[in-house]
């Protein structure tokens, strides 16, 4: 096969970015000392959908029709596989060209300029940039620490001009800029990542950092009332060492919309996942339904602020919680509606978008009780991650014990030996076993309302925290 990280790369990518792409191959700039092939190669893969299993990108035909002159060898390193490596390697290029464009601020960008004026002593050049520089960064609303590490690079490049001119007076003032904006950066660094390394180690039980009281004091302690960002990450840190006082997680939310407008999106996404997080454990230790009902209407909230989105796409997980809380909630006008506005390819951070659409549809049919059109997003699509396949086999039984399918039991037993035999995390294998389990016991005993079994299944099932299909369980065994 043609180079595989070649092929996933260029994939994935857009139109739009293959149309740059191609015009980054033709500049002798990007390409200077690479093989002129490089671009009838680009050509050729995308013109077969950078498909691996497509016979025309099949590497002997290729070093056919790109070297004609050169035999191929098998099993040996060929000229078309040095070919390949170079374009991956200019489109890696590429990639990390078109991400410093769109990542770098304009303030960073006048920041080279002004070091290649400092560099040539160009003093007059110099200082007007600096003076673009210190506009910018006052036109720069949203704090965070992305904000404050600006602010450090160029008082530090500030304090390198005054020295060449030993302004003693200057050099001290731009120091103590250079502090002030270090500080803060500090501040909320270590604020964010304490924060979230707590959290953590709480869903995962593992107790590898406790942080020091000292330095939460002393982080509290810089410049409080200039630095909105650490003040929340503060309130945070305090909801996670108080997880029993929503009263906190009130004033937090409260405090968090006041201010949302000057508080940059990295740390706006963070501290929205937070309270997601804190209405949620609200519900699990009530067990209330209405604050499961306030969790959701959060949630779809924050998907319409555009919270839930990376680079105008929804992850998975974030789309599977929609659809799962909003289908236990029984909004199911509004689920239909997200997973519409969300087909595959407005879902990231998995290689499977479309088996994850089809699973999360199958939910929700299931759910109306369509049991038709639930079986039709399951049968006629083939789900190639191990994962969504036990998820989506799942589904199939449940169907199978709401139709009264004679084909119920043979089909558990047979997923028991697929869960068994899946490369999958140890904890995925034992949530699924434990359903397929009860699902033979229900199956065994549910019939029967005065049996004890029963009985004992239905407590079994209700005591078991984080129990797969927990609900839809218990509504067959009340």
């Amino acid at each position: 096969m043609l180079n595989r990280k070649l092929l996933e790369i260029l994939q994935r990518l857009q139109p739009a970015e293959l149309k740059k792409l191609r015009l980054f191959l033709q500049s002798p700039y990007f390409t200077y000392g690479v093989s002129k092939d490089v671009l009838p190669l680009f050509d050729l893969i995308l013109r077969h959908g950078a498909d691996g299993s497509s016979v025309e990108l099949d590497k002997k035909r290729l070093s056919k029709r790109l070297f004609p002159d050169k035999p191929y060898q098998e099993n040996r390193k060929n000229p078309i596989d040095n070919l390949a490596s170079s374009l991956l390697a200019l489109t890696k290029k590429f990639l990390f060209i078109q991400s410093a464009e769109e990542t770098t601020s304009e303030m960073m960008k006048e920041l080279a300029v002004a070091r290649f004026y400092l560099k040539f002593g160009l003093e007059e050049r110099f200082l007007a940039s600096e003076q673009v520089m210190r506009q910018l960064l006052e036109q720069q609303k949203m704090e965070g620490a992305a904000l404050y590490l600006e602010q450090y690079f160029l008082e530090e490049l500030s304090t390198d001009f005054n020295a060449l001119f030993t302004d003693y007076e200057k050099i001290v003032e731009s120091q103590a800029l250079k502090m002030k904006a270090l500080d803060q950066f500090f501040r909320v660094a270590k604020l964010e990542i304490m924060c979230l390394l707590l959290h953590h180690q709480r869903l995962t039980k593992l107790e590898l950092y406790q942080p020091d009281a000292q330095i939460i004091s002393l982080l509290d302690s810089l410049s409080g009332e200039e630095n909105r960002v650490a003040s929340l990450y503060t309130k945070v840190m305090d909801i996670l060492q108080h997880p029993e006082d929503f009263s906190r997680v009130s004033t937090f939310e409260k405090d968090l919309e006041a201010i949302s407008q000057l508080i940059a999106p990295v740390h706006l996404q963070n501290f929205a996942g937070f309270l997601r997080n804190f209405y949620m454990k609200r519900h699990q230790s009530t067990g209330q339904d209405m604050h499961f009902a306030a969790y959701f209407d959060l949630i779809t909230r924050h998907l319409e602020a555009g919270y839930l989105y990376h680079e105008e796409k929804i992850f998975y997980f974030s789309l599977r919680n929609l659809v799962i809380t909003g289908l236990r909630v029984g909004a199911y006008d509004k689920v239909l509606e997200i997973l519409n506005n969300h087909p595959p390819d407005r879902i990231t951070g998995t290689l499977h978008p479309n088996e994850v659409h089809h699973l999360y549809l199958a939910f929700y049919y299931f759910e109306v009780r369509d049991y038709e059109r639930a079986e039709h997003c399951l049968s006629y699509y083939d789900f190639q991650n191990i994962n969504l396949r036990i998820q989506a086999e799942m589904v199939r039984i449940k169907i199978f014990y709401e139709t009264d399918n004679p084909l119920l039991e043979p089909r558990v037993k047979a997923l028991v030996q697929k869960v068994r035999r899946a490369g999958i995390a140890k904890s995925h294998q034992e949530l699924y076993m434990e359903f397929l389990n009860k699902i033979l016991l229900l199956v065994k005993y549910g019939w029967d309302k005065n049996s004890p079994k029963r009985a004992q299944l239905a407590e079994s099932v209700r005591k078991t925290p984080g129990h797969y299909e927990k609900n839809w369980l218990l509504s067959h065994l009340q």
